[in-house]
């Protein structure tokens, strides 16, 4: 079975959101008032969610990311992790994270079946680092990358947001970074995408490419659909990788391949636009397993063709990143 919308893209790619919480309040994430969270009741069980999962893989879900808010905070994390593994059919199971509490957890979830990580970290200036993310320390997030390689997971790859006027002189450090496992890390640099929780500036992958292009030699790498929208080089005087996305100035709409189930049950087909389709109160009620599936291709049928949001065309996506899952 294929999941195909109108405009016929296949979807391999389920985003699944743990939870709506998070231990940092970045600024361009969450408002400085914060927000009101659900009530955990209002969230997917467990063995709801590896329900809901089993479904996708039935239909041709491969690649499954685990997201947030932050999806170490959620309880019993790692028995979940262990579940999908032992009871999905995926090809591949990975999660992005902040990266504060791995120091601890990365090995028990490296050994529970998950695969890949993706670590947000928007500065390594310990002041700046604070300022953007409301006061959190960077020192923990960088223990919970050597954690994560220390627990042997073979990619991990490192988030960056480019904040215009916040972390733009940065590229070269954690290029720097990443050259110390260039076999384990990669380097994401991630164009800012503006919700209604905050517009910000952003720098566009165009011109990071050509900072980098003053000091080193950018060779190309073959793009794989389901690794993501991102176009992706290695650094040829470092041998690092580094993948640009950009959902602003060069939009991958028309071969997004991916789908976001919130951590509340609703079933996002486009992160730009808000959903009002909850799979969470159809499983609670009485249904059948192709009455899910028909709701889920419903909702994909309809996915639009594509976002309106541009550079500075003053378009919000609707909604937070914390509560959709990122």
């Amino acid at each position: 079975m294929k999941l195909i919308d109108q405009f016929g893209r296949q979807h391999s790619y389920l985003r699944v959101s743990l939870i709506d919480r998070c231990n940092m309040r970045c600024l361009y994430c969450m408002p400085a008032e914060g927000l009101k969270w659900d009530p955990t009741s209002e969230h997917l069980s467990n063995d709801e969610l590896v329900s809901i999962i089993k479904t996708f893989s039935e239909m041709g879900i491969r690649h499954v990311r685990l997201t947030g808010g932050e999806p170490t905070l959620r309880k019993g994390l790692v028995s979940l992790v262990q579940k999908i593994t032992d009871e999905t059919m995926l090809s591949d199971l990975s999660m992005t994270t902040n990266g504060l509490l791995l120091d601890h957890l990365a090995k028990p979830l490296a050994d529970a079946g998950l695969k890949r990580l993706n670590i947000s970290i928007d500065s390594l200036d310990p002041e700046r680092f604070k300022l953007i993310t409301r006061g959190s320390d960077l020192k923990r997030v960088l223990r919970g990358i050597d954690a994560a390689i220390e627990a042997g997971f073979k990619t991990i790859k490192l988030n960056l947001v480019l904040l215009k006027d916040h972390n733009e002189n940065e590229i070269i450090n954690f290029i720097d970074l990443c050259a110390r496992y260039p076999d384990i890390l990669e380097l994401r640099c991630i164009e800012y995408m503006p919700f209604q929780a905050r517009k910000m500036a952003s720098i566009s992958v165009e011109t990071v490419k050509k900072t980098l292009r003053q000091q080193f030699t950018l060779i190309p790498l073959e793009n794989h659909p389901d690794r993501g929208p991102a176009s992706q080089f290695v650094i040829k005087e470092r041998n690092v990788r580094v993948g640009f996305i950009s959902p602003l100035s060069n939009s991958f709409c028309g071969s997004c391949n991916r789908l976001r189930l919130m951590a509340n049950g609703s079933l996002r087909s486009c992160l730009s636009t808000e959903s009002n389709s909850s799979l969470r109160d159809l499983i609670r009620g009485e249904h059948s397993k192709e009455e899910l599936k028909e709701l889920i291709q419903n909702i994909i049928w309809k996915k639009v063709r594509g976002h309106n949001c541009k550079e500075d065309s003053g378009t919000l996506f609707e909604g937070t990143m914390t509560l959709i899952g990122g």
